[in-house]
């Protein structure tokens, strides 16, 4: 059997690296850099394409959080990286207050509503990603299937036949 050589060729490369770094003038650094910073963004967008879960709405926010960060420090030559940090974590809009204090009944029966809203085929989709959602374990709890079956009820959509025809008493705790 062929014994893999990547990691000891990953392991060279990184040692190659870190010892020919200060031997490195400038401007090839700064390049390398910004190589390897585009190369990380590019591997996680892959990880994230490849599992589904591309979402760029956050996005937004960080960059808002890097530019306040950066600003900071070129305009106003603020080197704490803590007091960035603040900075960034204000203007990206981080609650002062945890979430779970603001949310109350009426904010859930106003989300509801505005489910009901939905037009039939957003509907669907809604359930199915609560549906997989759910199922992403391979259990059902008791609470899931309760949520499932009142999000069902308020949508007017039919539940999958998985969570309807499930006795409650064989959901897990």
């Amino acid at each position: 059997m062929k014994r893999d050589r990547m990691p000891l060729v990953l392991g060279a490369t990184l040692a190659a690296v870190i010892a020919g770094g200060p031997l490195v003038p400038q401007w090839a650094l700064f390049i390398l850099t910004i190589a390897f910073a585009q190369g990380l963004v590019a591997l996680g967008l892959m990880l994230l394409l490849r599992a589904g879960l591309v979402s760029f709405g956050q996005a937004l926010y960080y960059c808002i959080g890097a530019y306040t960060a950066g600003g900071l420090a070129h305009a106003f030559k603020v080197g704490d990286v803590f007091l960035q940090m603040i900075a960034g974590a204000a203007t990206m809009g981080i609650p002062e207050q945890p979430v779970a204090a603001q949310l109350s009944l009426a904010a859930a029966a106003s989300a509801l509503q505005a489910l009901q809203r939905l037009a039939p085929l957003e509907k669907a989709r809604l359930v199915k990603g609560l549906f997989a959602a759910v199922t992403a374990d391979g259990t059902i709890r008791v609470g899931e299937a309760e949520l499932m079956r009142l999000v069902g009820a308020v949508l007017d959509c039919p539940l999958p036949p998985m969570i309807d025809e499930i006795d409650p008493a064989a959901l897990a705790a």
